[in-house]
């Protein structure tokens, strides 16, 4: 066979390799289905493109994905993505004004992220809301700044 088939053919057969691999490394994460609320979260206008690949990460993992998916499908949350390691920004949707489960929720993606991180490092949870930073969850508890309860 002429090197440039051989090229074609190997070229062919790469995104098949590529999706082997893929599902052999965590079968488990790689075989629940996907939360396409949570998914979908993961895109947000104030997240730098860089947080791509930690988002698609952070999704993978269930704990993290079923926790932001609950508090999507109740509207506390509209966005998320990784800024850096241990840091977390949410963006906050109208749930979080009328949920009477908001502090349940963030402490179920709190301690979700937590394991994701493998416990390395204090993790914390950055609450946006109208493209403005309204307070924060950490191991303390939810701390809002100023009128983050009020309007928004």
């Amino acid at each position: 066979m002429p090197a440039s088939l051989m090229r074609v053919a190997a070229l062919g057969l790469l995104p098949l390799v590529a999706a082997c691999a893929g599902s052999s490394t965590g079968a488990s994460a790689a075989a629940a289905p996907v939360d396409s609320a949570a998914v979908s979260a993961t895109t947000n206008d104030s997240v730098p493109s860089a947080a791509d690949s930690a988002a698609a990460r952070l999704a993978r993992h269930v704990g993290f994905r079923q926790a932001i998916g609950d508090a999507a499908r109740l509207g506390i949350v509209t966005g998320y993505a990784e800024v850096r390691p241990g840091r977390v920004v949410l963006t906050m949707g109208p749930g979080f004004t009328s949920a009477s489960t908001v502090e349940y929720h963030l402490k179920r993606i709190y301690s979700a992220y937590g394991d994701y991180l493998n416990h390395a490092l204090a993790p914390v949870l950055e609450l946006h809301a109208n493209g403005a930073v309204i307070g924060d969850y950490t191991w303390e508890g939810l701390a809002l700044s100023g009128k983050a309860g009020q309007g928004t």
